[in-house]
């Protein structure tokens, strides 16, 4: 006859401890896709090498120095070019005032300021100046 033997000490189930290893697990993932999907997110927005909004205008000129900064709701972007101030200036007036975008001028700083029509939430303003001869352009972008 045979009889049964009870578990032997010490073998009890875990499943518990494996229920808690595969949540941990999961959230691990979950963070890993969120970032992941953030930084796509980041990038395809932007454009390419950019934190300013894909559609926002960029001045067709060789760029000398790009310095940028960004979080999740501003863009600080600064560029000089190898051009004078004027052009890009008038540029970037002409473009931000057209489209989805709308601007005013400063008539005493030349500071543009600009909203996106569609979502007025999104502005931000255009600084272009004379630097040596060059353009140096300051846009900041809030959204």
């Amino acid at each position: 006859m045979v009889t049964a033997q009870p578990p032997a000490a010490g073998r009890r189930s875990r499943w518990w401890v494996w229920a808690l290893l595969a949540a941990g697990a999961a959230v691990v993932v979950a963070g890993v896709l969120a970032g992941g999907y953030r930084l796509y997110v980041a990038i395809a927005d932007v454009g390419s090498a950019t934190c300013l909004p894909k559609d926002f205008p960029r001045y067709p000129a060789t760029i000398t120095n790009l310095d940028e900064t960004w979080d999740d709701t501003s863009c600080d972007s600064s560029a000089d070019y190898v051009v004078r101030a004027g052009p890009v200036s008038d540029f970037y007036i002409g473009r931000l005032n057209s489209g989805d975008w709308q601007d005013a001028v400063d008539p005493t700083t030349g500071e543009i300021t600009f909203h996106r029509r569609s979502r007025p939430r999104v502005q931000g303003t255009v600084l272009v100046e004379d630097v040596n001869g060059h353009a140096s352009v300051s846009i900041q972008v809030q959204s």
